[in-house]
C-alpha cells in the first residue's frame, strides 16, 4: 500500500550510501521513505509501476512541490534498505534477482508487475516486526532475472 506518512526504513551498508536530487514531477507529495522514479519526462516521482519509469533512490525527507515544480527532490541510494513485500512475490529464489516497485512502498517481482520497475538486488529475506521483507540494494542491478 502507498505511503500516506513518512516511513522510517531500516538501512545498513550506509558507507556506500549516495546521494542525488532531480527536478520533481508536478504536485507531487513525497514522503521520506517513498521509492522515487525518474518519470518518463525524467522527473523526479513518488514510485509507481508505470511505463518509461525508472528508479532514482529512496526519500530522506518529505517534499512537496508545485503544479510547475522547478525545485529539486533529493534521494539516496547504492546501500540497502528492506522493503515490506507484497503477499508472498517475493521468496529464497528471488535472492540475487532484480526486485520490482509496486508502489511507493512495497515490492513485487516481475511476474506480477506490469511494467517492471526495478528497484535493485535482492540481498536478503527477513521477517521485521512480523512483517515479511526483503533487504535491497537500492540501485544496484542484477544483469537479469533469469
Amino acid at each position: 500500500m502507498a505511503l500516506s506518512a513518512a516511513k522510517k526504513r531500516y538501512q545498513r551498508d550506509l558507507q556506500v550510501k549516495r546521494l542525488g536530487s532531480g527536478v520533481g514531477a508536478d504536485s507531487q507529495t513525497v514522503y521520506a521513505g517513498s521509492m522515487l522514479v525518474h518519470n518518463g519526462s525524467g522527473k523526479i516521482a513518488v514510485g509507481t509501476d508505470a511505463a518509461g519509469a525508472f528508479i532514482a533512490g529512496v526519500a530522506a525527507k518529505d517534499q512537496s512541490t508545485g503544479s510547475s515544480n522547478t525545485d529539486a527532490v533529493g534521494y539516496e541510494y547504492g546501500h540497502c534498505e528492506w522493503f515490506k513485500i507484497s503477499g508472498t512475490d517475493i521468496a529464497a529464489a528471488d535472492i540475487g534477482k532484480n526486485a520490482i516497485l509496486k508502489d511507493d512502498a512495497e515490492l513485487t517481482d516481475a511476474s506480477t508487475a506490469t511494467n517492471d520497475v526495478v528497484i535493485g538486488v535482492v540481498c536478503e529475506l527477513e521477517t521485521l516486526d512480523g512483517v515479511s521483507g526483503a533487504w535491497v540494494c537500492v540501485g544496484v542491478f542484477a544483469p537479469s532475472n533469469a
